[in-house]
């Protein structure tokens, strides 16, 4: 039979749907493969077997859903909030934050939210604040049921994966329409607080201002004046409403010696400082700016009120019920929120430079809350705010550009534009360096989104469009995105299997796999640990005590020894003295699993009693689930012959597979047929193989087919990454 050589230079196009097999001509299928089972797609072209997943600990409750979702207060400090029915929990660099030993409750102390005391034998944290009040009383008190740091919140678990957040310095605002906005705040690194802001007009009024008049000296055109007076925040961001008109003070301010003394009685704040404004001849007439004083009194004798600047006359309410907002960002300097149940094509800005304040002036003015509703051919609930180069809203019909062509969004500058009606679900956007990733409102297709100069608006891209069979009998539910060693999207699918895509889209890059474990995914987010982007994951599992969620890390593929590659899920590490015994691994009782000891791989364990026996020491012990990874190509295309090979019966005869630190594996015609790679070299007796990374040829079992379709899989924790491969093949027929 005629031979013939085949190179496959790149495995970047991922898994690609058996629909396209005819499409010789398509790059993606000179790239892509039939299958990459717990195989991620790298953008610069090999496919690699996932690391593991670590666990960190089991869920706060297991009963229901629980969603995780990243807090960054800065580069090196960030955390993963675990967010179940009713509470939320916190873990970073693998760990989850623990309660310790709080002092003893005092009743003469002043305790804010977060706080941690005990009490009878209890711990408890403060979840409003309070003095004098006994831990016992729930108004005030949350009980610590565990070891591990706990705060109260009002989420129920079906509503989970509908809150929407965004974060500035240390507060994670989060909201949805069904309940009022809440802030997680930062207190400090062992001290969490949920807050109701209240937006608004968030700075109480002082009392409606008073006059004494004192007349001047000579003939006297007496006016009236009137006077409107504001509170204004310590930290001079919010201005408060006034409590309303004065009643006319009639006087001629020109006289010498005449002058209105107004007063007024205090705001509930804590040291504010008040604007007073006046009108003319009519209670009714514009109001202009006075003075500010942090007095309870000012003169006026015959100040010329500046009427570019007026006082708030009203304000847009977000924290009463069917008014709670389903989406919240941040755009030019100003708190956004959109979509409420009574208005749910409606978006609101607060004024610039403040969280919570709603209010406007009459007339307005450049710096006032915004208030606008998108009108569409039909309704649309905005579900997202996304801040791109503009903002964008992006509802279940569309998505739509906010922005202004003459420079910062001003009332009077604001405008709105359609931009596509490709619509999204309600899972968070995941933003990347200039588009952002959304799930269409389908449910089963994901799209990105960015500026084209070319066209001059935001135009979306369907990324899914090469891999359907991932998504059409499934719902994505979830997802997150790393940008660092690799740009990677993470979906969680709603049958518990996870999707993968290498997203580069400068270099056309968007290779999806598909990842299982054993137990379903069903959240995941991403927060940066070690100077890379790091996935944690929420996992339902039968474990030791059942049916239980677990909270678990993604391992880093990058590891400088082959002892450190942690290649087993739901696992654990032991690193230290020589041992054979390994213990802690209770979550694992009666569980099979396998182990990387030293680099070595041991099977044939089971843990009892929280641990497992090597049948040799060992100092760095990976231990957990086993996992397979498999890897499939596409039937093949020869150029040199006829119709590319189609209908061509071929078979392989030798695979030249180009590995990179890499440990054993199995190549053959089908995965019901394959062979073992030998890759030990010149290692000394008793050690383990080492990883290669070198061109390995191997002779395959003959297997004639028209299709040829080559497969390789790696059962051992060990590493994996296929660079190319070449294939040797006979043909004929």
């Amino acid at each position: 039979m005629p031979s013939a050589k085949t190179l496959v230079r790149s495995l970047a196009g991922g898994e690609i749907t058996p629909e396209m097999y005819g499409r010789l001509d398509n790059v993606k299928f000179q790239t892509g493969v039939a299958l990459a089972y717990n195989a991620m797609v790298l953008p610069h072209g090999p496919l690699t077997k996932r690391p593991g997943f670590k666990f960190v600990n089991y869920a706060g409750s297991s009963a229901a859903a629980v969603r995780i979702i990243p807090f960054a207060f800065s580069a090196t400090q960030t955390m993963v909030v675990e967010l179940g029915a009713g509470y939320a929990r916190f873990h970073t660099l693998g760990a989850t934050l623990l309660v310790g030993t709080p002092a003893a409750y005092n009743g003469a102390t002043a305790y804010t939210p977060g706080d941690l005391v005990s009490s009878g034998g209890f711990n408890y944290v403060c979840h409003t604040a309070s003095t004098g009040n006994v831990p016992t009383n729930p108004l005030f008190w949350y009980l610590q049921t565990s070891i591990y740091y706990e705060i109260p919140t009002p989420w129920s678990a079906a509503d989970l994966f509908a809150l929407k957040y965004t974060q500035s310095a240390d507060v994670l605002t989060v909201a949805h329409n069904g309940y009022a906005v809440r802030e997680i705040r930062r207190e400090g690194a062992a001290k969490w607080a949920l807050t109701q802001p209240v937006i608004g007009a968030s700075v109480a009024a002082p009392g409606v201002p008073t006059i004494v008049v004192t007349a001047g000296v000579g003939t006297a055109y007496n006016k009236n004046a009137f006077y409107k007076v504001t509170a204004v925040s310590a930290d001079g961001l919010e201005e408060s409403l006034s409590a309303g008109a004065s009643l006319a003070a009639l006087n001629d301010l020109s006289l010498s010696g005449s002058k209105n003394t107004v007063s007024w009685v205090a705001s509930s704040i804590t040291t504010p400082s008040y604007r007073l404004y006046k009108a003319q001849n009519n209670v009714g007439r514009l109001y202009g700016f006075v003075g500010e004083t942090t007095d309870l009194t000012l003169i006026d004798d015959n100040i010329q009120p500046d009427y570019s600047y007026n006082p708030p006359a009203s304000t847009v309410r977000l924290d009463t019920a069917g008014n709670y907002p389903a989406a919240v960002s941040y755009v030019e300097q100003r708190r956004a929120f959109a979509g409420t149940l009574n208005n749910p094509q409606g978006a609101y800005l607060t004024r610039t430079g403040t969280e919570n304040n709603m209010s406007v002036s009459n007339p307005a003015g450049s710096e006032d809350a915004i208030s606008f509703t998108i009108k569409a051919q039909q309704q649309n609930a905005i579900r997202h705010l996304v801040p791109l180069t503009d903002l964008l809203a992006l509802t279940v019909g569309g998505a739509w550009r906010i922005f202004s062509d003459t420079g910062p969004i001003l009332p009077h500058t604001l405008t709105t534009k359609a931009q596509t009606y490709y619509g999204a679900n309600d899972v968070t956007p995941a933003l990347t360096g200039h588009t952002c990733l959304y799930i269409e409102s389908s449910n089963r297709r994901v799209r990105d989104i960015g500026y084209s100069w070319e066209a001059q608006a935001f135009t979306s891209d369907d990324r899914s469009i090469m891999a359907p069979h991932l998504f059409l009998k499934h719902a994505i539910v979830d997802m997150a995105y790393t940008k660092s060693p690799d740009q990677l999207l993470w979906c969680v699918r709603s049958d518990g299997a996870m999707l993968n895509m290498a997203y580069v889209p400068e270099h056309q890059v968007f290779g999806w796999s598909q990842h299982h474990t054993d137990g379903q995914f069903e959240s995941v987010c991403v927060v940066k640990e070690d100077n890379e982007d790091v996935l944690y994951a929420v996992v339902r599992r039968v474990l030791a005590l059942g049916n239980v969620r677990c909270i678990e890390r993604h391992e880093t593929r990058r590891f400088a020894v082959q002892a450190d590659a942690f290649y087993v899920d739901c696992g654990l590490t032991y690193s230290g003295v020589l041992a054979t015994a390994i213990t802690g691994l209770d979550h694992l009782n009666g569980i099979n699993v396998v182990a990387l000891a030293d680099g070595a791989v041991v099977r044939g364990l089971t843990v009892s009693g929280g641990s497992i026996t090597l049948p040799a020491a060992a100092s760095v012990v990976h231990v957990g689930m086993a996992y397979t990874a498999d890897i499939q190509m596409l039937p093949l295309s020869i150029d040199s012959l006829e119709a590319g090979g189609q209908g061509t019966v071929r078979s392989v005869d030798y695979a030249y597979i180009r590995v990179n630190d890499s440990g054993p594996f199995l190549v053959g015609p089908a995965f019901d047929d394959l062979t073992d790679v030998p890759i030990r070299t010149n290692e000394p007796y008793g050690s383990p193989p080492g990883l290669q990374s070198r061109l390995i040829d191997i002779l395959i079992n003959p297997a004639p087919d028209i299709d040829s379709q080559l497969c390789i899989r790696s059962e051992d924790p060990t590493p994996l990454t296929v660079a190319s491969i070449t294939l040797k093949l006979s043909t004929g027929g």
